[in-house]
């Protein structure tokens, strides 16, 4: 089957592009055109074909090959090029825009607009697999004691300075928070002291495990705050407790003693566990909410 090529003037002019990318973009569209035909031609069982073009297309976004703010060809080119029906190609396009890869604009003229692929949509998605799989806010604190004790020891030092100041911070807004009896502010600054002290590492993958600890935490968290007066007199003494044990790892962060800020948090992290399985808070499921719900 052959391809149309991608670069004739007209469409260049539509979508913006260069004519020195032409070689480029005939070489992705010519790799994508033999895989939806061997997809065509196999004698096993396969996908969709929508399915099929639109995971060739993320795989030339995830390599780098298709680059982030360019256009794609308009749909008529598309069409002309990858010999699929209208419907299955626009059906490959929502399925990448769906998982925010491209940005489809109104109209055929307009290429879709290629996007980077981002932490928050991969943290929802995880997520939502977790919470959907039973996970409990014991395991969310099983991975954290893992996470965040040797995590501290990175932390001491001149480089680290701003990161122990939003640590400092958050135990500030914290203190503030509970002074005020705004308990579900006091919970989310909670949780966002855990944040900042994994992201702290500067760690992709684990800005991603605890992004997705806090989206979950956040979410499970807040029925603590619909208790009884006597339930909510509880919550204040121990997040009373919880805020003081962040502002002693603070203070041996700025003191520069690594070791004994790891030691310390190791056996906070292990109270925080007795705490957990003695009331049974930590059988509780992880509930799911999505981001502005």
């Amino acid at each position: 089957m052959n391809s149309t090529p991608l670069n004739d003037e007209a469409a260049d002019k539509d979508v913006g592009r260069s004519t020195d990318q032409a070689p480029i973009w005939n070489s992705i569209a010519s790799e994508i055109l033999d895989s939806l035909v061997n997809s065509e031609t196999s004698a096993v069982q396969v996908p969709k074909l929508s399915h099929v073009l639109a995971e060739r297309l993320r795989g030339q976004i995830i390599s780098g090959k298709l680059r982030v703010g360019q256009n794609l060809p308009a749909e008529s080119e598309l069409l002309n090029v990858f010999k699929v029906s209208r419907p299955t190609l626009r059906e490959a396009l929502r399925i990448l825009e769906a998982e925010g890869l491209v940005s489809v604009g109104r109209g055929t003229r307009s290429g879709a607009e290629i996007r980077m692929p981002t932490v928050e949509r991969a943290t929802q998605y995880a997520a939502m697999v977790l919470a959907s799989g039973g996970a409990t806010m014991l395991e969310i604190h099983l991975a954290r004691m893992l996470l965040e004790p040797p995590l501290t020891m990175l932390l001491v030092g001149e480089e680290n300075r701003s990161v122990v100041d939003q640590l400092r911070e958050c135990v500030s807004r914290q203190e503030q928070a509970l002074h005020k009896k705004k308990y579900q502010d006091a919970l989310a600054l909670i949780n966002r002291f855990h944040e900042v002290l994994i992201c702290g590492s500067g760690n992709m993958v684990l800005t991603l495990l605890v992004g997705m600890l806090h989206l979950l935490s956040q979410s499970t968290s807040s029925f603590l705050v619909e208790g009884s007066t006597d339930e909510k007199a509880n919550l204040h003494s121990n997040m009373a407790k919880t805020i003081s044990a962040y502002k002693r790892l603070v203070d041996l962060l700025e003191a520069g003693d690594g070791a004994a800020a790891e030691k310390f948090w190791s056996n906070y992290m292990q109270r925080a566990l007795t705490f957990l399985e003695r009331t049974g808070l930590g059988a509780q499921r992880l509930r799911y909410q999505s981001v502005g719900s």
